[in-house]
């Protein structure tokens, strides 16, 4: 008896489908978390931001974009480092200055990203202190 190949190949990719879909469905959702808007949403929110209520979001918005960069940054650093101790190619003993430097690489995507936290910072103190002002405004 000869089999149609094709269709236990589909047959089985059917189950492992079905199988995939129920397990989708079975993971429970997490729990309803507010997405940080990007960083263009962020600058409209900031500039139509008029009440002490909307200057807080604001500053809430920016204090998260801030630990995420925070987070992105150690990844950076780690990276770096793992990077560091891999020996160097020959040629980098040679000529050093032909050879790319991931480790630099990565080290300098830390810097610019602490710097982007700290930036992100000192907007959310910023519009915490609008948000405060306007409270005593009112």
């Amino acid at each position: 008896m000869i089999r149609n190949r094709k269709y236990t190949w589909t047959k089985g990719m059917a189950g492992a489908v079905a199988g995939l879909v129920i397990m989708l469905l079975a993971v429970e959702p997490a729990a309803a978390v507010e997405p940080t808007p990007g960083k263009a949403k962020l600058e409209q929110l900031a500039k139509a931001a008029s009440t002490p209520e909307q200057h807080a979001a604001v500053a809430k918005h920016y204090r998260v974009w801030a630990e995420n960069l925070d987070a992105k940054a150690a990844s950076h650093e780690q990276e770096a480092a793992k990077l560091a101790k891999l020996p160097l190619p020959a040629m980098a003993h040679k000529w050093p200055a032909m050879v790319s430097n991931p480790a630099a690489k990565e080290k300098q995507l830390a810097i610019q990203t602490r710097r982007a936290a700290h930036e992100a910072r000192v907007l959310a103190q910023r519009h915490l202190s609008l948000s405060v002002e306007a409270r005593e405004a009112e």
